[in-house]
């Protein structure tokens, strides 16, 4: 038993290898392939449109086909290759093979740069879908990378897999991840020309509905982001009732309003260093913020006169004006807690401090800012502000947390 799981274990080893070395494999039933899409022409497109976002701040170098990915040429560690073809976000991208005819399929194999420095990621994942007609397609596999994006070390990373059976299929469709920047050179499709009869046949997936862009959050669809807190020059944080009058009305060359301008505002704080010298938002090169920066920039959030006060007497003075009845809507940061070395500080009044590093201290240091926000603008008594929620200022989540 110990030696077939053994056999097993190198054959899997040399089926990877061979795969990731060459343009033919030997399956584990001992069958010879062929690197079935090896210089055929394909078609690329985007997750998502890119025409009003992303392709707007393209690189002139990316999203260029020259059959790069079909050509048998690798490109090792050299980001500046022509081998690879760059993408730039906008979700993933799809590369799609017509076979011309129907083939054995039974794997692939796909070739993405990985530097992390350089937000070049190797894919999350790598989806694979089969197709007879071109039209109607089955997700076969999913692979993904045997390490995590937040790996420092620069490689070209293989991803394939075998897949579960033989298909019967003439369209191949291949989809990675795209997050920031993705670099890919070879796509391999194994399999062979001829059909034995006893592939299977696909079955293609249930038709799913996208849900769409964001059309409103909580009864807002236009929300302006206002910085405040702590800045060199602390008039820039400080913001009052006159600045923010642009954002709340259509304010005419006589001072007059016609309109109102954004329907919600969220207050975000200044990317700066804090006293302590650390960021509220995870930053390359910086620490993170302890819990006295923190409390200062929440201290100029509701501070009389300024940002959410100032905020506040601003749109009465415009919705008395207009004549509209309503609140209007106001978002707050949440500052986010990067991992500290020492402590971060008494958040729980016990006399002893607690600290910014595991995944339940850094939780309870989110509850403690989130309730501690809500219960200063409960206490504003802010007439005419509706509390809307909170703003993640880091944007994302890594998938590694």
């Amino acid at each position: 038993m110990i030696f077939k799981r053994l056999a097993a274990i190198i054959l899997s080893m040399l089926l990877v290898f061979i795969i990731g070395s060459g343009s033919a494999a030997v399956f584990a039933d001992g069958v010879s392939t062929k690197n079935l899409v090896l210089g055929l022409p394909y078609d690329i497109t985007t997750g998502e449109p890119t025409v009003y976002s992303h392709g707007n701040y393209e690189p002139d170098t990316y999203h260029i086909d020259t059959g790069q990915l079909t050509d048998g040429i690798t490109a090792l560690t050299d980001y500046n290759s022509s081998a690879w073809y760059r993408s730039f976000r906008s979700v993933s991208r799809i590369v799609t093979f017509d076979l011309g005819e129907f083939k054995a399929v039974r794997g692939f194999s796909a070739g993405f740069l990985h530097i992390r420095s350089m937000a070049i990621y190797a894919p999350r994942y790598v989806y694979v879908y089969l197709s007879e007609n071109g039209v109607d397609y089955q997700r076969i596999c999913t692979a993904t990378p045997d390490f995590l994006q937040t790996d420092s070390t620069a490689r070209r990373a293989e991803i394939g897999a075998t897949f579960d059976k033989v298909y019967k299929a003439r369209f191949v469709r291949v989809e990675f991840c795209s997050d920031i920047f993705a670099f890919c050179d070879e796509i391999r499709v194994f399999g062979t020309d001829e059909l034995h009869g006893d592939e299977a046949i696909i079955i293609p997936d249930a038709a799913v509905k996208e849900p769409g862009y964001l059309t409103e959050l909580g009864g807002v669809s236009d929300i302006i982001k206002i910085y405040n807190g702590y800045h060199p020059n602390q008039s820039i944080a400080d913001n009052t009732a006159a600045e923010l009058l642009p954002y709340i009305a259509y304010v005419q060359a006589d001072g007059s309003y016609s309109d109102t301008m954004f329907d919600s505002l969220a207050f975000v704080p200044c990317h700066t260093d804090y006293p302590s010298g650390g960021r509220l938002v995870k930053t390359n090169g910086k620490a993170g913020a302890v819990m006295s920066d923190w409390l200062l920039y929440l201290e100029n959030t509701f501070t009389k006169g300024i940002n959410t006060d100032a905020l506040n007497n601003v749109v009465g003075e415009v919705y008395q004006k207009l004549g509209i009845k309503g609140k209007f809507t106001v978002f707050f940061t949440l500052p986010f807690p990067t991992e500290l070395e020492g402590p971060f500080g008494d958040i729980s009044g016990d006399g002893k401090d607690e600290y910014c590093q595991t995944l339940e201290e850094r939780v309870a240091i989110l509850k403690w800012f989130t309730d501690l926000t809500y219960e200063r603008f409960l206490s504003g008594k802010y007439a005419n502000l509706k509390f809307g929620g909170f703003y993640w200022y880091r944007e994302s989540i890594n998938y590694s947390e």
